[in-house]
C-alpha cells in the first residue's frame, strides 16, 4: 500500500512539471502566476477602466455643456484683437485667452472657470484656461495687449480685428487692424480677410467712397442707391467727382476686374482732401524707376509718393528700390497700408530716390 501511494504520488509530480513545461513561463496559463505578469495585467484593467471613464466623462461634460440649454460650446473663431478693443460675451459662450492679456467683468450672472471647476468673478485671464459665461450672465472681456481670443458661440466687438490669417506677426497687422477700427476694411468673410487676394475695381470704388464720406461727415455709411451691392459707392463716386461717368457703364466683369496701381491712386487721389497732400519728401520729376511724368496719372503718382503715402516696392527681387510697377495688380494688405496713410499723416514714410 505504501509502496502504491508513493508511487501514485511521483507520477503526479510528473505530471504536474509536465504542465509547467508546456506552459508559458509568466503567462496566465502558468500555474504559479509571475509577479511581473500580474503587474502588467493590472495595470492594463486600470488603464482600460481610466479610460472608459474619461470618455464617458468628456461624453457627459459635452452633452452637459453643450446641449442643456441648446448652447453648442465650439471653438470656431479666433479673433485677434488690439490693446484697448474689447468683446462682450452672452449665455452659453465659451473662451480661451489664446496669448497676450486681457480682463474679465461680470456684468450680470457668473463666469466659471471650466478648467479649474471653480467660479470666476471677473479680473485677468489665465492663459489657456476655458471660461463658460453661465445661464443669464454676460460678461465683457477687455483687451489690455494685442491678444487671441478662441471663442465658441456668439461674440460682438468693438476694435478688433477677428481674421484667422492676420496674425500679430504679420507687417501688415496694425495697418488691418486700424483700418477695421475705422470702418473702411472689411473681411471677404467674419473670420477670413484675404491679404493676398487681388483688389477688385469695385472694391477700390467702395473703399474711396467709404474714405471720402469719412472726411465730409465722419461716417463711413452711404445711403444706398441700384441694386448690385456696388452700386451705392460707384454712383456716389460719380457724384462726387471721384470717378467720372463712364464707370456708369462698366459690366459686372468690369468691375471685378483686378484694379492695376495706377488706377488705385487714380481714384483715391480725387477721394481726399488735397490739403491732406503735403510733401514730406524731394522727389525729383521722373525719379521713379518705372514710371516717367509723360506716364498716365503719373502727376497723382508722383504727389503720393512726395506725400510719403506711397514708397514703392522695397527690398524686392523683382523690382528696383522705390519702383511704382505702375500695370501691376494690388493686394488687400498693400491696400490696407495705403489707407492708413491716406487717412493719418503720423504715419506716413521719409525716404529720398538715388
Amino acid at each position: 500500500m505504501k509502496k502504491t501511494l508513493i508511487s501514485f504520488f511521483l507520477i503526479l509530480c510528473l505530471l504536474l512539471g509536465v504542465t509547467a513545461v508546456f506552459a508559458e513561463a509568466g503567462g496566465e496559463d502558468d500555474p504559479l502566476i509571475s509577479l511581473s505578469w500580474a503587474k502588467n495585467w493590472a495595470g492594463e484593467l486600470v488603464s482600460a477602466a481610466s479610460q472608459r471613464a474619461k470618455n464617458d466623462l468628456n461624453s457627459f461634460g459635452t452633452t452637459a455643456i453643450g446641449s442643456s440649454k441648446g448652447f453648442p460650446v465650439s471653438y470656431t473663431t479666433a479673433y485677434t484683437m488690439i490693446a484697448g478693443s474689447t468683446m462682450d460675451l452672452a449665455e452659453g459662450c465659451s473662451f480661451t485667452l489664446s496669448s497676450g492679456s486681457a480682463r474679465a467683468t461680470v456684468s450680470k450672472g457668473n463666469l466659471v472657470n471650466a478648467t479649474t471647476g471653480r467660479t470666476a468673478s471677473g479680473g485677468d485671464l489665465i492663459p489657456g484656461q476655458l471660461y463658460i459665461v453661465c445661464e443669464n450672465s454676460s460678461v465683457t472681456v477687455s483687451i489690455t495687449s494685442a491678444s487671441i481670443l478662441l471663442v465658441g458661440g456668439n461674440a460682438s466687438t468693438t476694435g478688433n480685428v477677428s481674421f484667422f490669417d492676420v496674425g500679430t506677426h504679420e507687417w501688415f497687422f496694425p495697418y488691418v487692424t486700424r483700418g477695421v477700427a475705422l470702418g473702411l476694411i472689411h473681411g471677404m468673410t467674419d473670420t477670413t480677410f484675404a491679404p493676398d487676394r487681388t483688389l477688385t475695381i469695385a472694391e477700390t470704388i467702395t473703399l474711396a467712397a467709404q474714405l471720402h464720406r469719412l472726411n465730409v461727415t465722419g461716417s463711413t455709411d452711404i445711403p444706398k442707391t441700384g441694386t448690385i451691392w456696388y452700386d451705392t459707392y460707384r454712383n456716389y463716386c460719380i457724384q462726387q467727382g471721384i470717378i467720372d461717368a463712364s464707370y456708369a457703364d462698366y459690366s459686372d466683369a468690369q468691375m471685378n476686374a483686378p484694379t492695376t496701381r495706377s488706377t488705385f491712386v487714380h481714384i483715391f487721389y480725387h477721394a481726399i482732401p488735397e490739403d491732406s497732400l503735403t510733401s514730406i519728401n524731394e522727389i525729383p520729376d521722373d525719379a521713379i524707376p518705372d514710371l516717367k511724368m509723360a506716364d498716365a496719372y503719373s502727376n497723382e503718382i508722383y504727389t503720393f509718393y512726395r506725400a510719403g503715402i506711397l514708397a514703392g516696392y522695397t527690398n524686392s527681387t523683382a523690382y528696383t528700390d522705390h519702383a511704382f510697377g505702375p500695370g501691376t495688380s494690388i493686394r488687400r494688405n498693400e491696400m490696407a497700408v495705403i489707407l492708413v496713410h491716406l487717412v493719418d499723416a503720423s504715419t506716413r514714410v521719409g525716404f529720398t530716390i538715388e
